[in-house]
């Protein structure tokens, strides 16, 4: 599709849009699929995860995505992997952040997890 250049995963949403994951740009790409199939909204912001203050609008190295649609609004869910291990919820329709869940779990062998309180990483 149109400006995707390293697709990973794909999703359909309730509405029929199509999104596509795409690690090149550390984006989610939203096409107005079936009707005319173009470009119709870019979620994240591209250029993946910095050391620094945490951006929870950027997207890291994108692993797949699903859409749900709750409360009368399509979530997208984005799950990135290592080295920062997050599933991100962002609104479709403005791809802003919902909510995100970041960090590893006590069973993978390193466990690390970001907090109000230490906004940071790297």
């Amino acid at each position: 599709p149109d400006g995707v250049k390293g697709p990973v995963a794909v999703a359909v949403g309730p509405d029929g849009r199509l999104f596509v994951a795409d690690a090149t740009s550390h984006t989610v790409k939203v096409f107005d699929a079936p009707a005319t199939g173009k470009l119709v909204a870019t979620i994240g912001e591209p250029g993946g995860h910095t050391p620094g203050t945490w951006n929870p609008n950027r997207l890291g190295d994108l692993d797949a995505v699903a859409v749900q649609e709750q409360d009368g609004k399509s979530l997208a869910w984005v799950v990135e992997r290592g080295p920062v291990r997050r599933v991100g919820v962002l609104n479709a329709a403005t791809g802003k952040l919902e909510r995100e869940y970041v960090g590893g779990t006590g069973y993978q062998g390193w466990d690390g997890m970001m907090s109000d309180d230490t906004p940071t990483w790297g």
